[in-house]
């Protein structure tokens, strides 16, 4: 409702969504003895278990947005800019500004949760590390991070595995437009 900004007349709240993060999206192709399955939207349904009907290949884009809907780089972007970082040594925070934590479980051993004094931070799986629940809390936590008033948001990954690929994905989508900044 937030996103849309008053754009349309009606909105259908069905409840919360059981796997967190949109649909996966493959495009299907004969094959020689399996069927070829694009990988065009990693989902709540993984590599692994699409391999169990066919080849699966993950295609770098899809062909056009009406093929698989949200594939803007900055599709899934908040409005403060977010950073990923491949090492949590390579954040070093400016004085200046207030950072807020997008953290997988708030825990010490994912390396982000002491480097900072954090103004705000948002724990998609408290203490527990569920790739499952940090799915179904990423948009909200990111749009908590968003509001609450921090200039910067730095994410941790997740594990790149199951629905983690999916998750990763999105933050990837949603840090394009700060990426070389």
């Amino acid at each position: 409702e937030k996103e849309l900004g008053g754009r349309i007349p009606l909105i259908i709240d069905g409840g919360a969504c059981n796997a967190g993060v949109e649909s996966t999206i493959v495009r299907v192709e004969v094959g020689d003895k399996r069927p070829l399955l694009h990988l065009l939207r990693p989902g709540p349904i993984p590599k692994e278990d699409l391999q169990k009907i066919g080849k699966v290949i993950r295609s770098k884009k899809a062909r056009n947005i009406e093929e698989a809907p949200g594939q803007l780089e900055s599709h899934y972007a908040p409005a403060t800019p977010l950073y990923i970082f491949d090492n949590p040594e390579d954040f070093v925070p400016d004085p200046e500004l207030s950072y807020g934590l997008l953290s997988y479980r708030g825990a010490e051993k994912d390396g982000y949760i002491d480097l900072h004094e954090w103004d705000a931070v948002e724990e998609l799986s408290p203490g527990k590390g569920k790739l499952p629940e940090a799915a179904v809390r990423l948009f909200f936590a990111l749009r908590q991070l968003d509001e609450s008033g921090v200039d910067v948001i730095v994410a941790e990954t997740v594990a790149e595995t199951a629905i983690g690929v999916a998750i990763n994905d999105r933050l990837r989508r949603a840090s394009a437009k700060t990426r070389g900044m």
